[in-house]
Order: C-alpha cells, then sequence, then structure tokens
C-alpha cells in the first residue's frame, strides 16, 4: 500500500506552513483525500508536485536566457527542443 501523508507530515518534509499545504489542496495543485476529517497526501503525488516545480524553475530559467541571448524569435516548442537535445549539458 502507498504510503500517505498528512499535511503536517507535508509540511514538515517541505520546510512550509501547514496552511500553505492546505491552500495547495484546496486550489488542487497537490491531489488529496480524506479519512474521516483529515486530509491525506500519497508520497508519489507529493514527488510529483516537487517534479512538476523543479521543471517549471527550469523551463522559466531557460526562457529568461533565451531572451537575454536574442533567441526571444523563436516558438516555445523550437526552445522546448533545443532544452531537450541539450538538457544533459545544462545543470540549474
Amino acid at each position: 500500500m502507498e504510503t500517505a501523508m498528512k499535511p503536517r507530515e507535508v509540511a514538515s518534509y517541505l520546510s512550509i506552513d501547514p496552511m500553505t499545504v492546505y491552500n495547495l489542496i484546496k486550489r488542487g495543485q497537490i491531489p488529496a483525500f480524506k479519512v474521516g476529517k483529515v486530509w491525506r497526501i500519497r508520497r508519489n503525488d507529493l514527488e510529483v508536485y516537487i517534479e512538476e516545480g523543479k521543471q517549471n524553475r527550469f523551463y522559466g530559467w531557460a526562457e529568461g536566457v533565451a531572451k537575454k541571448r536574442g533567441f526571444s524569435h523563436l516558438t516555445e516548442n523550437e526552445v522546448m527542443e533545443i532544452i531537450h537535445k541539450n538538457r544533459e549539458k545544462i545543470s540549474v
């Protein structure tokens, strides 16, 4: 059976306020379910949330670099293709 965490455990794991976890649940950013009155978050769903955050930061960084270096004429798909081809060479 997959591990499920309480919001306070998630807050501790992410070093954030428990209310932030409840807000993430409310906005649907972290899938959660209730057991009785207590919210639970599957560990795998939390890991997906963390990984998506890393990817969003990476792509935001890459977009900024592209604009600074004069590649703003490229479409988003062209930028993504370049990033994927060169991802091993790029460290964030």
